[in-house]
């Protein structure tokens, strides 16, 4: 119920306990939902302390807790093998993942992974699952297909690519003097801290044929103005070195670089 329902802050697991204290003895199951990967950030949640979390307090719940992980960003784009934030983490009691095939699979739909008995729940309850058309066949064989692919070891030369990439502009944009939120995710924030600034420098990229979005109140909090970049393993050293170079001449254009 709505009325039962708690925000704990951005990845702070001291607050996650505070609302599971709360919760105990209000209900007879508690559910723990996250992103796996937050997609403003970049970041990821800490699943292995979730997990702890959720595996001390189980025994305090008639029904127990089950957590559940969307990693639409995750999958597909980052571990050794493509298999996101658990694989990431190395945490397996993860109850529920949901994601999606359209970011890192570059398909249409999505899929939820559990075990046999809440699979079986959510195809005889779900309205979403029982009153939608299913995808289409085609868009089934290329989700087949992409998930081939990803098995493979053309898909760890990608994600090895797509890692490669992703640190040397890291460090690129680094050094060039622009503060990033730290992390592995080829989703790299850039902070700006000035709305109008942030807007002015993704339309002057734009006109330079790069595209990125810039990320402003209520999106993130005031004052953290960000653009967010996102790298692909198909980027060349070329590719990623003009991004640079334009970052860096744009940033100083808006006075945001000396």
């Amino acid at each position: 119920p709505r009325d039962r329902k708690k925000i704990y802050a951005h990845c702070n697991m001291d607050e996650l306990r505070k609302c599971i204290d709360e919760s105990v003895g209000n209900g007879k199951k508690l559910i723990i939902v996250t992103d796996g990967v937050f997609s403003m950030r970049g970041d990821y949640a800490p699943l292995h302390e979730i997990a702890c979390l959720a595996e001390e307090y189980d025994p305090k719940f008639e029904e127990g807790i089950m957590t559940v992980v969307d990693d639409s960003h995750g999958i597909g784009a980052y571990g050794e093998t493509g298999r996101g934030t658990v694989e990431v983490t190395q945490e397996d009691r993860i109850d529920i993942i949901t994601a999606t095939l359209g970011k890192g699979l570059g398909v249409d739909g999505g899929f939820i992974v559990s075990n046999e008995k809440v699979i079986e729940y959510l195809r005889e309850t779900s309205p979403l699952y029982v009153y939608s058309n299913p995808i289409s066949s085609g868009i089934a064989s290329a989700a087949l297909k992409a998930l081939e692919i990803l098995d493979s070891h053309e898909g760890l030369k990608l994600l090895e690519r797509l890692r490669e990439n992703t640190e040397y502009f890291r460090k690129g944009i680094n050094q060039i003097g622009f503060k990033t939120i730290e992390g592995i995710h080829p989703i790299v924030p850039i902070l700006i801290g000035d709305a109008i600034k942030a807007k002015q420098m993704v339309f002057d990229l734009y006109q330079r044929g790069i595209y990125v979005v810039a990320l402003t109140y209520p999106v993130v909090p005031r004052g953290q103005d960000t653009i967010r970049v996102q790298i692909l393993a198909s980027h060349t050293r070329h590719d990623l070195d003009y991004a640079l170079k334009s970052f860096q001449e744009t940033g100083k254009k808006e006075g945001i670089l000396e």
